[in-house]
Parts: C-alpha cells; structure tokens; sequence
C-alpha cells in the first residue's frame, strides 16, 4: 500500500463512526439510546448528534434529564454543550431527577446529584450558569457528598462555605444521629466507617475534619466513636480481626491527641465507653487483649493529658 492509500485508510477509519448514517443509528430518533450510550461517545459525536437533534438536550429518559446523563461524564465541555443546547430550547431552571436510579433518590436537583455521582467538573461548570450561586443549599449538597463519600467534591464545598462551617456540618453529619423514614435512628459514622472506609479511620482525614471539634452537650468525634462500637460490640468482637479494629480506631485517636479521662460535652469520658466495651465482651481472651492494649496505652494517654510545655530559649552567651 503506498503513502497515499495509507493515509486514505487512516482517514476513513477515523471519521467512519461520524457519519451520518451512524450517528442516525446511535441515536434513532430516540434520546433514550443516545442517553444510555453517552460513556461510549466522544465529544466530537456528541456533538454531531445534538446537531442532529437539538431537543434531545433539554429530554427527559427514564427519571433523568439530558444534563443528569451528561454531568456523569464528569466532562465539562460536555456539560457545556447540553447546557447550551438545553437553554436554547427553553430550558430555564435546573432539573430534578423525577425516578429513583442507581442509588439516587426522585426529586434530587442537578448540583446535589453531581455530588452524589463525585462529578467535580460537571458540578463546577453548572455552578457558571447560576445567576445566584450565592443562594445554594450548599450546606445540603455537602451532605450528599458526604454519604456518597464524594472525595472531589467535598474540597469544593468547603473552599464556598469556608472552614468553620464545614467542621460544623461534618460534626453534625457524624456525630448527630438521624431517623430515617421508619423513625429508625441512622448512625451515619458506622455507615461511613463500616461500608465507605472498610473500617479504616484514616480516610477521615481525607475530608480536614477537626477531630477536636465539639457542640455543648454532644460526644465528641472519640466518644462517639467508641459509642458506636459499644452499640454494635458482637459486631466487632466475633472474631481476633474485629478486635484489631476497636485497637484500632483507640489508637487513632489518640494519635489525634486525645486520652482517655477527658469527659466530652455530654461529661462522659472515653475510659467510661472502652470499660463497657470490655463489660460487654463475652469472650475472656477477647477482655485480656483488649484490657492488654488499654494498659500499654496509658503512656500515651497520660502525655496527650499533660499540658504541653514551651521549650525556653536559652540565653545567648557573649564569647
């Protein structure tokens, strides 16, 4: 094949999915297609097909409207041009999801269902079309990025509604338990830490918390915590691995500078929740090791207790 007839070749096969006639078949006349097969799309066809069929930008398919297919893509530019597609053809507020689909909720708007979906990019662009930014439930949104463990969008919220009160939303979150629909209370720090971090503690760290932070008359992020633990013991103790675990989350909070006989705002002390933990345990090796590991810990405990002392500065001496 000479140079000609490769770079013919090379041509034809990169602008035959372009066509016309494919790019019919992709869409059929029916956004509902064209919809569920957005990830399998490039922009340039895309493109091609909102040409094609403009309306489908501002189209609703099975609980969802064009903007919620598109911001999963987490492509701006992509968003950009639903967005402009969906307003030319008189789209004039954000849309909600309408259906209950892939672990979101009906009636969820287009910013919260961007955190949900950890879209940062689609939630960015679609905060530049807002003629009031400043009016959003953030506070909500940053609720939705939290239980769905959104780790790109949660930095994003915080930088809007600044340190103070992001620490207050996220104690809340975590701290504050909720009933749900049954009137069932939710433990939102055992659905994170169990289902979203496979019990590793670590990961809150990923959000900037102030494990410090603390509300008159609630536990604190250590207290709460071990609450949790004694709350769902036979959960953890089945076992030497679950055991590790509540060794575990001890350990990291004291490494986070608490101890075990400060009280929290509720005047309840984390040494008070361990012993139960230890009451509660029906295994006899399981209270030695967990009692074993509570004694090393001591040291720790007492040095985070102890004031911190400021090193004095030595003189300077005239030589």
């Amino acid at each position: 094949m000479n140079k000609q007839d490769i770079i013919g070749l090379a041509k034809s096969l990169l602008d035959s999915p372009y066509n016309e006639e494919n790019l019919l078949k992709i869409s059929e006349k029916n956004p509902k297609k064209f919809f569920n097969n957005l990830s399998s799309l490039d922009e340039r066809q895309i493109k091609e097909i909102l040409k094609l069929h403009p309306d489908y930008a501002n189209k609703f398919s099975d609980g969802w409207h064009a903007l919620h297919y598109a911001s999963t893509l987490n492509n701006h530019f992509i968003v950009e041009e639903f967005m402009q597609g969906a307003i030319k053809q008189g789209l004039t507020s954000l849309p909600s999801t309408t259906k209950s689909k892939k672990g979101i909720t009906e009636n969820v708007g287009m910013l919260n269902f961007c955190a949900a979906n950890n879209c940062d990019k689609s939630y960015l662009r679609i905060l530049t079309y807002l003629s009031n930014p400043e009016e959003q439930d953030f506070e909500m949104t940053f609720k939705y990025a939290l239980y769905y463990n959104s780790n790109k969008i949660i930095p994003i919220i915080q930088k809007i509604v600044g340190n103070e009160a992001s620490q207050k939303i996220m104690y809340d979150f975590f701290v504050n338990k909720r009933k749900n629909e049954d009137g069932k209370l939710i433990d939102r720090l055992r659905i994170t830490l169990k289902n979203k971090f496979k019990e590793n503690p670590k990961k809150l760290e990923d959000y900037n918390i102030d494990f410090h932070y603390k509300e008159e008359g609630k536990k604190n992020y250590f207290t709460a915590t071990l609450n949790m633990i004694n709350n769902s013991v036979y959960d953890y103790t089945e076992n030497r691995e679950g055991l590790e675990l509540i060794k575990n989350y001890i350990g990291f909070f004291l490494e986070k500078g608490f101890d075990f006989d400060s009280p929290d705002r509720q005047g309840v002390s984390p040494r008070k929740y361990i012993e139960e933990i230890i009451n509660n345990l029906e295994i006899g090796w399981g209270k030695e090791l967990l009692e074993q590991y509570v004694s090393e810990m001591e040291v720790k405990s007492l040095d985070n207790k102890l004031p911190k002392k400021k090193g004095i500065e030595p003189k300077k001496i005239k030589i």
